[in-house]
């Protein structure tokens, strides 16, 4: 389950996998695009995925695409430095377990875990850039997907951690779940879960809509109550199940990222030109523009 493939996706393969993808569709974007001076350019596949996780609505998906790229212009913190060579996100990959694979449903499951739980060498801002690395990789190489489950392990996770996170980079983050991700959201799952993990969601309910709520597991009695969305014998065996090591497979999703590099440096030229966007530019701060300042100036996490 916890693989890449070797070669990415091709426009024969999507074609087939979706009946409801068809040339028009992208010929549409394609002329939309062409009066859109603002927005990089953005190639078939990248569409295809946009389309598909807006079910095949033009306007949704065009709003998408904006919402997107506009989004990896202004939040630098989450998409800036994205080769995984530089050092913060090589310190940052031997800090976390990130995995991404295929369920035998065809969803994109991806795992995330501790490997070094000391609070102190905590930085969220460089996991959620780790956390888009990926599933960029695993999108480009592997294409659309039916759904995305997100598996968060709490195993190792303390006080100091949740002390560490500050809602900046949290905002951004789910803003662009929420809004940008161009795949289909099914479930997210928090396994081994804390017993603060109330002071988490009060940190996290406010910049979440009702539907992300609604996707949200939390399971406290052990893994049973995941078994109905993901077969435990399919996660590494020392989450529970009977698959590879979480080191083994750190390595080999590593080394697909490391040999995505150039698409990854590639991709961070691909960004917003407000000079060029039509009508009123978009101008502020990451927090100014992503809804923060003001929130949690009153929130005690006793």
């Amino acid at each position: 389950m916890w693989t890449i493939r070797e070669t990415c996706v091709t426009m024969e393969e999507e074609m087939k996998r979706n009946p409801e993808l068809n040339q028009a569709d992208l010929d549409h974007l394609k002329a939309w695009l062409s009066k859109q001076p603002h927005l990089p350019d953005i190639d078939d596949l990248q569409l295809v995925l946009f389309l598909h996780s807006c079910h095949y609505r033009l306007e949704a998906a065009k709003n998408t695409i904006d919402a997107a790229y506009t989004a990896r212009t202004h939040m630098p913190d989450l998409f800036t430095d994205r080769d995984p060579l530089l050092p913060v996100n090589v310190a940052t990959n031997e800090y976390l377990y990130g995995m991404a694979g295929r369920s035998p449903d065809g969803d994109c499951v991806v795992l995330m875990r501790l490997r070094n739980t000391e609070p102190a060498l905590l930085n969220y801002s460089d996991c959620f850039r780790a956390f888009f690395m990926l599933l960029d990789v695993w999108q480009r190489r592997e294409g659309t997907a039916p759904g995305l489950v997100l598996i968060f392990d709490m195993s190792g996770v303390v006080f100091g951690h949740l002390l560490r996170l500050t809602p900046g980079p949290l905002s951004r983050f789910l803003y662009y779940l929420q809004e940008a991700l161009p795949v289909r959201i099914k479930a997210i799952h928090y396994i081994n879960v804390v017993p603060f993990m109330d002071k988490f969601l009060a940190l996290m309910k406010p910049f979440m809509k009702k539907e992300l709520i609604d996707m949200l597991h939390l399971h406290t009695e052990g893994l049973h109550t995941l078994e109905p969305f993901v077969p435990l014998k399919l996660l590494p065996k020392d989450v529970g199940g009977e698959g590879e090591t979480l080191e083994a497979i750190r390595e080999k999703t590593m080394e697909v990222v490391k040999a995505n590099r150039d698409f990854l440096v590639e991709e961070e030229k691909r960004r917003v030109d407000e000079s060029r966007r039509q009508g009123k530019p978009k101008a502020g701060t990451p927090e100014t523009l992503y809804g923060v300042e003001g929130s949690f100036k009153k929130l005690d996490i006793d």
